[in-house]
């Protein structure tokens, strides 16, 4: 008798499901803890802009508008821009929404300060100093938001890392 690799069935709907829920897990971890750095980034950006490297303000929005498609794909699902992966991420699951909704209060705090960094940046003022106050203003907003955005992060990543394992141990239990 030949030697013959013996395949059953339900162990290959396993490790298909197995393989599904693992390329799920190192996506949607590494399309979250991106946008950690993506938070602390921005801050970067804004403060080399404040003190005067305007050359900063495109890549500042381009990140700004990473981190935005990026938390439409974390909440509905999708292809995540910029990350090299065949992987389309699932909408986000419920009981993860919290963490999500406390990244999007943040988050709208952050960006719109950031905003007004990059429009303070590229105007001409008259008067620079109600200019120089302004952007002051703005990086102090960023700088007390930026722990709060960067935790919010960090707890989704953290979420999002717990859900996938209780979906590898339920599907375990199936067996």
């Amino acid at each position: 008798m030949e030697n013959q690799k013996l395949e059953y069935p339900s162990t290959s709907i396993y490790m298909d499901n197995l393989q599904d829920i693992l390329n799920q897990n190192n996506t949607i971890i590494n399309l979250t803890g991106r946008q950690r750095m993506l938070s602390q980034k921005i801050g970067f950006y804004c403060e080399m802009i404040l003190h005067g490297n305007s050359s900063k303000v495109k890549e500042l929005e381009k990140t700004i508008q990473l981190f935005e498609k990026s938390l439409q794909v974390i909440k509905n699902g999708g292809k995540p821009p910029l990350l090299e992966t065949n992987v389309e991420v699932l909408p986000l699951d419920e009981s993860l929404y919290f963490s999500l909704s406390m990244i999007e209060n943040n988050w709208s705090i952050y960006k719109k300060s950031a905003e007004n960094i990059i429009k303070f940046a590229t105007l001409e003022y008259d008067n620079s100093e109600i200019s120089k106050e302004v952007m002051n203003m703005q990086i102090r907003i960023i700088e007390n938001n930026g722990e709060s955005l960067l935790n919010s992060c960090n707890n989704l990543v953290n979420g999002c890392s717990e859900y996938y394992k209780f979906k590898i141990l339920e599907l375990y239990n199936q067996q």
